[in-house]
């Protein structure tokens, strides 16, 4: 009877470790699928932004440039 315990527990041991591995792997990658996501959207914002910042600019300029063709 406690052989046969004494034969069980490593078995059952291997288990629980390859359970818990495998669960803190998979919080491990829900938290690195939601720090890429955010990363995307922040580079996607940021890239609105900076085309919204250019648009401006040239409507800026293009009418700066036209101001100075009528009057030269």
């Amino acid at each position: 009877m406690l052989q046969a315990r004494s034969e069980l527990i490593p078995g059952i041991v291997i288990l629980l470790q390859k359970l818990w591995r495998g669960t803190l792997c998979r919080i491990q990658y829900r938290k690195m699928k939601a720090a890429l996501y955010i990363m995307h959207y922040y580079r996607r914002a940021k890239i609105c932004q900076y085309l919204d910042h250019l648009q401006h600019a040239f409507r800026y300029w293009i009418c700066f440039a036209a101001e100075g063709l009528r009057e030269g």
